[in-house]
């Protein structure tokens, strides 16, 4: 119908971060099954049994029962629509289709919550690693890095390719007489990236 309203506080976003957004999702549903299939630190470079694209099928039941830095993980596959979560505060979620077959359109009316749906699944990313050492797929993790810029979350300054205002207030909310706003690690250095690709295809390929 069109003039159906959009849900309170629906989130609206262009194109490039629908983009980002389905990326993100196809990492946090690697890494959730590199968590399921004891992909940790008494086995920590075992080498896995996806496809070299690091598709994850359908039907996969996720985290299966881990929980802390994994939840915005699982949480934005549910949120998003490809996933289901299997129980009530389970920790885990059944995949709906395979993260290759991922996609969100323009305006996709998620409900907002304390921070934005997207911020919060880049975030996860380096949570999870913080946390826990896991990456997920390096070809997923290089287009991610690849589509920073155009959603708005990566900006040249000097030459140099820097974390824009909009990713530092996600990650560093300002509160009043917060300033500066404190760096505690929360996002790689830029000029880093490249480092923890090569590590991701270390954990991905290392038999």
């Amino acid at each position: 119908m069109e003039n159906q309203q959009k849900p309170f506080f629906a989130e609206t976003w262009t194109q490039p971060e629908c983009d980002l957004m389905v990326q993100l999702c196809r990492y946090h549903a690697q890494v959730l099954y590199s968590a399921r299939n004891g992909f940790d630190f008494d086995n920590r470079f075992a080498k896995l049994t996806l496809p070299p694209n690091g598709s994850v099928p359908s039907g996969v039941v996720l985290l299966d029962g881990h929980l802390g830095a994994y939840e915005w993980a699982s949480g934005t596959l549910v949120t998003c629509g490809f996933a289901l979560q299997s129980q009530v505060y389970s920790g885990a979620c059944k995949l709906l289709t395979s993260s290759a077959q991922f996609e969100l359109s323009k305006e996709p009316n998620l409900p907002l919550t304390n921070i934005s749906h997207l911020g919060r699944a880049l975030l996860a990313i380096f949570s999870i690693y913080r946390q826990n050492g896991r990456l997920g797929h390096p070809a997923t993790l290089r287009r991610i890095l690849e589509l920073l810029p155009a959603a708005g979350f990566i900006e040249e300054r000097l030459d140099f390719l820097e974390w824009s205002t909009k990713a530092l207030d996600l990650a560093y909310p300002r509160r009043m007489n917060d300033w500066p706003i404190p760096r505690d690690g929360k996002l790689w250095i830029t000029d880093t990236f490249d480092v923890y690709i090569d590590e991701a295809n270390d954990q991905w390929t290392r038999a």
